[in-house]
């Protein structure tokens, strides 16, 4: 019962910071992925984004020096598993030799899970949680709350991406409405000048009109 409380107050948190209108989006990440250390006890939680085709960008994490840091999707890591199969990672033993599972020296625990943030069938970045506080390991509990965070993580990346596309939309349309006031102008400029070059022809043969 514990578990799920603070699962629940986890999502809420989540989404009260992804729903801040005044909070930019890094800082929103940034105070997400403390969230979800602070829920899945863990002294490591980080949000990798894929850029383009070629790497995976770490946007945020709980240990600062690691933010920026490019993940080659032509490589071979854990994260890279998790985009190229679109699954979950657990691993219980990452002492193990295998290239996927296996972690830097510099990790003091042998587990960690990993999980696709993904739109439809496309991933579009990943969440880590590493380093266990206690013991050891992940529950099936955890692992599938894990993936619900992960799910909860999407809204604010599209909320972002649809902030970043209105924006660039008006931007847009604001250009345009420049371009045609201009064209406008131009236009009017142009007129007035016609009917100023032409004043004097005109009035000179309703003149000899009038003689007529």
């Amino acid at each position: 019962m514990k578990g799920n409380d603070s699962m629940l107050d986890a999502l809420l948190q989540i989404t009260q910071i992804s729903n801040m209108q005044r909070v930019d989006f890094q800082t929103k990440l940034h105070r997400i992925v403390h969230e979800i250390a602070k829920c899945m006890k863990t002294e490591r939680a980080s949000i990798m984004i894929k850029k383009g085709r070629n790497h995976l960008i770490v946007e945020a994490s709980t240990v600062p020096g690691l933010v920026g840091h490019k993940i080659p999707l032509a490589g071979e890591s854990p994260s890279v598993w998790v985009v190229k199969n679109k699954k979950v990672l657990y691993v219980k033993d990452s002492s193990e030799k295998s290239s996927v599972i296996r972690q830097s020296d510099h990790y003091h625990k042998n587990a960690f899970c990993l999980s696709p943030i993904m739109i439809g069938n496309k991933v579009i970045g990943v969440i880590s949680i590493t380093e266990k506080i206690g013991l050891d390991s992940f529950s099936i509990q955890e692992q599938e709350g894990f993936v619900l965070l992960s799910g909860y993580i999407l809204s604010t990346l599209e909320n972002h991406r649809l902030t970043e596309s209105l924006r660039k939309g008006k931007s847009s349309l604001r250009k345009t409405n420049q371009e045609l006031k201009r064209l406008e102008k131009l236009r009017t400029e142009l007129f007035n000048m016609l009917i100023h070059d032409l004043k004097g022809p005109i009035s000179e043969v309703i003149a000899n009109l009038d003689l007529l």
